[in-house]
């Protein structure tokens, strides 16, 4: 049996998050077509959630998070690690043979050692660091939320939309909240689910009147247009 996501309303297994992204499509209004033949689009909802789990960031190694909140990740990183590994290289040197007698440490091991050191220090000296400036596109969350906006239409006839209070100016809609319950399933925490809304109805219409003047699918237009 499938467990459901916690009461803290977080999901932890493989299991428990496909079973939360199948609740949260499931909840659509979803259009029934009688007359239509074939597999129904419900039927798939299962691998629309295998679909989007394969999409999910991957977890940052612990080396990723030291990297990340050591500075070792940029320029001013290599920086940092040439400084260390020429400490090492220091220390190497100045260590008394009391103190190699004591690493029980063979004498051509440790020459190797310290020689690969030394190439290593100066190859991170002489490296050169092009980065593009700024934040990186979040490329993936783009990449789910139209995902999700194909999978919505298949399911419930309606391209993705929202609504907009106009006092308090917060935006709503299914299609909303559904793209929000996706992205915090799959640990998406920076992404926002109205602004990636707005992008993908604007995509949408585009591609409706694409559709109407080439007699394509709607669907196939999506991104295209």
């Amino acid at each position: 049996m499938v467990k459901r996501m916690r009461h803290d309303n977080k999901a932890d297994s493989w299991e428990e998050k496909c079973a939360a992204l199948q609740d949260a499509f499931r909840k659509l209004p979803i259009r029934r077509n009688e007359t239509a033949k074939g597999i129904s689009y419900e039927s798939i909802i299962p691998g629309i959630a295998c679909e989007l789990m394969l999409m999910a960031p991957v977890s940052h190694s612990a080396a990723e998070l030291f990297a990340v909140k050591n500075g070792l990740r940029n320029k001013k990183g290599l920086h940092k690690l040439a400084q260390k590994i020429g400490d090492v290289v220091k220390v190497l040197d100045g260590l008394s043979q009391d103190a190699l007698d004591s690493l029980n440490y063979r004498q051509a091991a440790l020459r190797k050692l310290k020689t690969e050191l030394r190439i290593f220090h100066e190859v991170v000296k002489a490296a050169k660091f092009d980065a593009p400036h700024g934040q990186p596109p979040k490329a993936q969350a783009k990449k789910i939320a139209r995902i999700v906006g194909l999978h919505y239409y298949g399911l419930t006839g309606r391209i993705p939309a929202k609504t907009v209070d106009p006092v308090s100016s917060e935006a709503s809609g299914q299609f909303v909240e559904l793209l929000r319950t996706v992205y915090k399933i799959l640990g998406i925490n920076k992404a926002s689910a109205a602004a990636q809304t707005t992008v993908l109805n604007k995509e949408w219409r585009d591609a409706k009147v694409l559709a109407k003047e080439t007699g394509k699918a709607l669907q196939s237009l999506i991104g295209k247009n």
